[in-house]
């Protein structure tokens, strides 16, 4: 991650041997992922040119992490800089599994999904107050636009009949 990586993909079992600590080194790879790709795009946080995708993926549940991707675009009338729109990532998720988005460098102060049971709509996440970490999906695929970095979590085993 400190080299630099366009795709970053970890296999392995993390939760079921009992290793929380091996799940937090995970999450901390993650990290230094998007950290390694503020400082080539100058620390600009809405810009991630070199990081395509990072992903965590064991037997049981998954891990990804979704960057803003910001549309900035100049209103050459004016010649100011109108307010950057945030695009929206598409994800092929699995109908019925439980879910979970989590806010990875502070705060996500505008957090907007699509095809979950508890839809957020501009929502703030962050520790502390709001961290969707029991939501479930509901459909084949849904959308998530985020202002700051977060993580999904989703299970890849069915849920249990509880």
């Amino acid at each position: 991650a400190l080299r630099g990586c366009d795709n970053a993909i970890i296999i392995g079992q993390f939760i079921n041997q009992g290793r929380l600590d091996h799940l937090f080194g995970m999450i901390q790879s993650l990290f230094k992922c998007l950290q390694s790709n503020k400082q080539k795009s100058n620390q600009n946080i809405h810009s991630f040119p070199f990081l395509k995708n990072a992903i965590v993926l064991s037997e049981e549940s998954m891990m990804q992490l979704i960057l803003p991707q910001v549309n900035n675009q100049i209103n050459t009338n004016s010649k100011s800089q109108s307010k950057p729109q945030i695009k929206e990532h598409q994800l092929n998720t699995i109908y019925g599994h439980h879910c979970g988005l989590i806010p990875l460098d502070g705060i996500c102060s505008n957090v907007n999904t699509k095809g979950l049971k508890w839809d957020l709509k501009n929502d703030e996440l962050k520790f502390g107050s709001l961290v969707s970490t029991s939501n479930i999906i509901m459909s084949d695929s849904i959308t998530i636009s985020t202002d700051e970095p977060l993580i999904f979590t989703m299970t890849l085993l069915p849920p249990s009949s509880e």
